[in-house]
């Protein structure tokens, strides 16, 4: 059915020259995962942090980067950086091999899709928010929302699987 009323459209809400592949897939640190951190409850950062510390100690060798907009908490493990209000996102993207999101409820979340960009395994919550790009072993891993022993079982796959995780990241990139 067609309508008299004009239409827009809407490209993908992320900046391509900015958020975009720079530092190749093959040569990140495997161990290395970046994730925003949020005190707000929807974004699942408490499941976020609970699988990271189980992680933490099945992998000594993880590398963890959080950032965010709040100031660090002082409850954050100290093996965890964290950056508040970072300048050079699509940098830090680039520098990490997995981008993790435990988001219980998104309408199009941004950061994950900025990380897929920027070529990132991404690992999310199986929510509507995320379903645009994050398509279950072809672009990502999805996990159930609300829960840190999935997240911890997906980023335990890729960090044992990285033929998976270079697999996801160069299809995700490309997706986007």
């Amino acid at each position: 059915r067609h309508s008299s009323k004009p239409t827009a459209y809407f490209p993908l809400a992320i900046d391509n020259t900015k958020f975009n592949l720079v530092n190749p897939i093959e040569r990140r640190n495997s161990y290395s995962i970046i994730a925003l951190y949020s005190e707000e409850k929807r974004k699942g950062t408490s499941y976020l942090l609970a699988a990271l510390e189980n992680l933490k100690k099945e992998f000594p060798l993880l590398a963890v980067t959080l950032f965010g907009v709040y100031k660090r908490p002082s409850s954050l493990p100290a093996w965890i950086n964290y950056y508040q209000k970072p300048s050079n996102l699509a940098d830090l993207y680039n520098k990490h091999a997995i981008f993790l999101s435990a988001s219980l409820g998104e309408g199009w979340a941004l950061p994950p899709a900025e990380a897929m960009a920027c070529g990132c395994a991404v690992v999310c919550t199986n929510i509507g928010g995320h379903a645009d790009y994050a398509i279950e072993n072809k672009t990502a891993l999805l996990t159930k929302a609300g829960d840190s022993a999935s997240i911890q079982t997906a980023i335990s796959t890729l960090l044992n699987n990285d033929e998976l995780r270079i697999s996801l990241a160069k299809e995700g990139n490309k997706y986007l």
